[in-house]
């Protein structure tokens, strides 16, 4: 036995004290072997490295800021943001793909190049099961980059993550947070996308503008960047000014003003503006200052607005217009509880009086391994109904094709 372990080549008996899996040390030791081994390997090494990657300084300000918010309880609330600034000084460098894209693009104070910005709230546990380890994360980018590049999570820089709970500190949650965040865009070291910020792209230095164009979210985080009441409500939607649940108490109408969430005729409906938006959220601040709790309550509910003391909404500096740059998550809209959902649902319901139905699409699904670099879909149906996550449900598509 002595023999033949001494025979056995030493990569073999690599990772057994450590659970890795094989793909990973596969990554490690080809890294080694073309990097060499680094002088010091401990836990602390790469955490401080690290730290000092972060850390950096660069011509256009530090990469991290250290911005304080003051919480309900009067205590300071220290929130780290990546300038946006710096970030993309430092990217140009190391990625010649985006320097060369800037490079080709045009951008001046009146036609600026257009910043997204995505909010979700993540965890690093199952997302279907009850955890409070859960973040918000806030990433951004610039929509000229194109569809191909927005779908590689390299071109999507990390504005900031910061646990929910301290999130929930705040006077006004993420709204509140969205304000502070995003004052970097255009307040770094004085530097300002919209003045102009000048990037060194390899052959020579170029002066790029930017402006925030659009703020992407599901249906929860719309509601939490916004203030707005949310799909729960009676006022569904903020683009619309006079649309309210079908089974609102204030339906029917008297003014004939109001109309349901069920009404397919769009001329009955009002669309609302950005200075509509921002005059409704105003309201609701006046009214809460001025008027009984139940008044206050009454006309949010109406208006479809929460008070806010801060956000990016009424902001002077920021000037989001919401209405104008609002878009929809499309993958939850499908896949969380959305049309694909509810039409798989409908169709399973009525394969089941023949035979089939979920229980025969889910032992189907077992039959089917997908890539590592997606989210596997084998126990969409494990519960007996379609239930998963964006990405799991969005696996399954290509397996009902076939």
């Amino acid at each position: 036995m002595e023999l033949h372990r001494a025979k056995r080549p030493r990569v073999v008996d690599l990772g057994r004290e450590s659970q890795i899996t094989a793909s990973a040390l596969h990554k490690v030791l080809a890294q080694v072997r073309d990097e060499g081994i680094p002088d010091a390997v401990s836990s602390s090494t790469r955490f401080r490295q690290r730290r000092e990657i972060a850390r950096q300084s660069t011509e256009l300000g530090s990469l991290i800021l250290q911005i304080e918010v003051t919480a309900k309880s009067g205590k300071t609330v220290v929130v780290p943001v990546q300038s946006p600034i710096a970030m993309l000084s430092l990217a140009v460098r190391t990625c010649p793909d985006m320097a060369n894209i800037l490079r080709s693009l045009t951008s001046t104070p009146q036609e600026p190049l257009r910043i997204a910005v995505h909010s979700d709230e993540i965890t690093p546990n199952d997302p279907l099961k009850t955890t409070t380890r859960r973040m918000e994360a806030i990433y951004w980018s610039i929509l000229e980059f194109g569809p191909a590049r927005l779908a590689n999570e390299s071109y999507w820089f990390t504005l900031c993550t910061i646990r929910s709970e301290l999130v929930y500190t705040l006077g006004d949650k993420l709204i509140e947070l969205m304000k502070v965040i995003l004052q970097p865009f255009f307040n770094t070291a004085e530097h300002s996308f919209r003045s102009g910020v000048t990037l060194d792209l390899g052959d020579a230095p170029k002066l790029i503008f930017a402006d925030i164009a659009m703020v992407v979210g599901d249906e929860g985080a719309i509601k939490a960047m916004t203030g707005c009441k949310g799909s729960a409500r009676a006022k569904l939607c903020l683009l619309c000014t006079n649309v309210v649940s079908h089974r609102s108490s204030m339906l029917p109408c008297p003014t004939g003003v109001l109309v349901a969430s069920t009404c397919v005729d769009k001329a009955r409906r009002t669309a609302q503006t950005d200075a509509g938006a921002r005059a409704f959220i105003l309201r609701c601040n006046e009214v809460r200052d001025t008027m009984p709790k139940a008044r206050c309550d009454e006309t949010q509910q109406y208006l479809g607005w929460n008070a806010q003391k801060a956000g990016m909404i009424l902001d002077d500096v920021l000037n989001v217009k919401i209405v104008s740059s609002l878009c929809w998550d499309w993958l939850h809209v499908y896949f969380v509880g959305g049309i694909f959902v509810v039409e798989v649902t409908e169709l399973l319901k009525r394969l089941h009086s023949h035979g089939l139905g979920a229980t025969v699409l889910d032992s189907y699904l077992q039959l089917w391994t997908w890539p590592k670099a997606y989210a596997s879909a084998d126990k969409v149906c494990s519960s007996g109904h379609v239930k998963g996550t964006g990405s799991e449900l969005l696996g399954i598509v290509p397996v009902q094709q076939k």
